[in-house]
Formats: C-alpha cells, sequence, structure tokens
C-alpha cells in the first residue's frame, strides 16, 4: 500500500511540538505568521474563551488545538490522516478531542462557534462542498477563520523553481503540485476574492482579509530559498448570518 503522504509529514515535518530550533520551517511559518492574526481576531470576539466551542479543520498534529485549548477554548481537531491524529493524541492535551476523517465525519448535530483552519483549503479540490460542511457546523454569527496561499507567493515560488511544480499556468496558478522534499501532492490556488465567493454563497461574510508579512526575526531563526518579500499566507475571516 503507498503510505499516505499526510502521514509521514505528521512525524516530523509538521509536528509543532518539537524544539523550537528543530521544527521545520515550513511549520514555523505556520506558528510564527499564521497564527497570530487568527488567533487576535478569536480573541477580540471572544473575550471571555472558557467553553467556546472551536473546530480545527485539517488539524494536522495538533499544534494550533494545542495553543487554543491554553488560551482557554474547548476544543476538537479533525483530520483524514491517521498519522497526524495520532501524533496529535501523543504530543498534546488529553482534553482535546480528536476526530479521524473530514468534512463528512464532522459531529451529526454538533455546532461550534469558532472553526479554524491552517492551510488545508488549498489542498482540497471541491472546496465549496466543504465550505457548505463546515457552514452549517458553525453557530449563529459563529466565524470560521483560516490560512490559504497567497497567489502571488506561489507564483514567485514558480518562477524560481521553489516549492511548487507542475502548475497550469505560472502568472495565474490555480492547479499543479506542492513539493515537500522528494514527497508532491496536487495543490488548489485561490484568491481572497475567490474564497469570498465561496464563502458568501454558504452564508458567510467576511470581516478579515491580512497578509502577514516574513518577519525579520523568522528569516534569521529559518533561512531558506523561498521567496521572503511578499507574504506566504492569506489570512481571512467570515462570520455567519
Amino acid at each position: 500500500m503507498q503510505p499516505n503522504l499526510w502521514d509521514i509529514l505528521g512525524q516530523k515535518t509538521f509536528n509543532t511540538e518539537l524544539r523550537e530550533g528543530e521544527i521545520d520551517p515550513r511549520a514555523a511559518d505556520n506558528i510564527l505568521l499564521a497564527w497570530p492574526p487568527i488567533l487576535e481576531l478569536m480573541t477580540k470576539n471572544y473575550l471571555q474563551t472558557k467553553g467556546i466551542k472551536v473546530l480545527d479543520f485539517g488539524c494536522g498534529a495538533g499544534g494550533f488545538c494545542q495553543k487554543l485549548n491554553s488560551l482557554g477554548f474547548k476544543v476538537a481537531g479533525i483530520d483524514p490522516s491517521i498519522g497526524m491524529i495520532e501524533s496529535a493524541k501523543l504530543h498534546t492535551s488529553q482534553s482535546i478531542q480528536y476526530i479521524l476523517g473530514d468534512q463528512h465525519k464532522l459531529p451529526q448535530g454538533e455546532t461550534f462557534s469558532v472553526i479554524t483552519s491552517i492551510m488545508t483549503f488549498p489542498f482540497i479540490e471541491n472546496v465549496s462542498e466543504t465550505f457548505g460542511a463546515l457552514s452549517t457546523a458553525l453557530k449563529p454569527t459563529g466565524l470560521l477563520c483560516f490560512a490559504v496561499f497567497n497567489p502571488d507567493w506561489v507564483r514567485d515560488c514558480l518562477k524560481s523553481n521553489i516549492s511548487f511544480s507542475s502548475f497550469d499556468s505560472i502568472e495565474n496558478p490555480k492547479k499543479g503540485l506542492k513539493i515537500f522534499g522528494e514527497l508532491q501532492t496536487p495543490v488548489y490556488i485561490r484568491n481572497a476574492q475567490e474564497y469570498s465567493e465561496i464563502a458568501k454563497n454558504v452564508g458567510l461574510s467576511k470581516i478579515l482579509e491580512a497578509y502577514p508579512p516574513f518577519t525579520p526575526e523568522f528569516i534569521s531563526k529559518y533561512p531558506d530559498n523561498r521567496p521572503k518579500h511578499l507574504s506566504e499566507y492569506i489570512i481571512l475571516g467570515f462570520q455567519k448570518k
């Protein structure tokens, strides 16, 4: 049987419980660049976090779940990779609920005040179906907050033959492959307007659009050859009507 790419990556690449100097730059940028604006939006909307139910969709090895748990949120994480889920259970709080699966395995009849997702949607082809399921799982006025690739950054990576390959276009990249060392997987690139239209169709209104820059501290601590003059991420936040 072919090994699952995400099972392999969950063992180290996206294991955010490693010591700081051992964290892979591809996970460190999630933590240091993508997490802060999402956490800021959440804590601004929920000054009292105790008992506020949050689902991290595509939770990976559980690093963001652990962070949310430490802030007092009641956290569940869901991911289709058994390797990721096993790593999450091993390295994070036992009070966090972990679910193996995708949007089809969301707890029936259960709703959440916040759903987060860190770099999951770019690896889902039919993301409109996913948004529909997540909107249904949100409470009224609930938040959907997530990080995705910035198409401009992907374009610059392609021009330098870094991190991505086999795209339909370099100037307007939509579909191709994301490279993780010797591994690769299909990836789907969408801009903020495309995500906003998808969200609008399932009753969600945009309340945040941010492009966090690479910081001097990050560049010094995690040097690599990826472009640094543009944000790697788009951070988007939506609220259910």
